[in-house]
């Protein structure tokens, strides 16, 4: 069924969404390479990811000035040395999860990643 729901959904990725139709989102937590939940839902467009995340899957976040900052994904805390990291279509996101707006069919994806250490030169 779930491959049926994508091949129906497929030919939508590309249309333009005015405001007036939902919008689908599909989300994926992946830790130490198993999938550990996958939802779906729709939402209006406009919607922030961080408001369309919060019915389909467990999440724990503490606020702060930047945004939201996620610590649990599917009641799975990031380890020492670990983040969530959220993908947007199979893309790193390139803003946080409470800023991302929603508006048109979208992929998310939490990936359990190792912080490593960046060495400034």
């Amino acid at each position: 069924m779930l491959l049926t729901v994508s091949a129906l959904l497929s030919g939508c990725l590309s249309q333009t969404n005015d405001g007036t139709q939902p919008v689908s989102v599909s989300v994926s937590v992946v830790a130490d390479g198993q999938v550990l939940a996958q939802a779906s839902g729709s939402f209006p467009a406009g919607t922030t990811a961080l408001d369309a995340l919060k019915p389909l899957i467990p999440l724990a976040y503490t606020d702060s000035p930047l945004g939201a900052f996620v610590t649990s994904v599917a009641g799975k805390p990031a380890p020492d040395d670990y983040y969530w990291a959220l993908y947007v279509d199979d893309e790193y996101a390139k803003v946080g999860v409470s800023m991302l707006r929603l508006e048109k069919e979208t992929r998310l994806e939490w990936r359990l990643e190792k912080i490593v250490d960046a060495q400034v030169s």
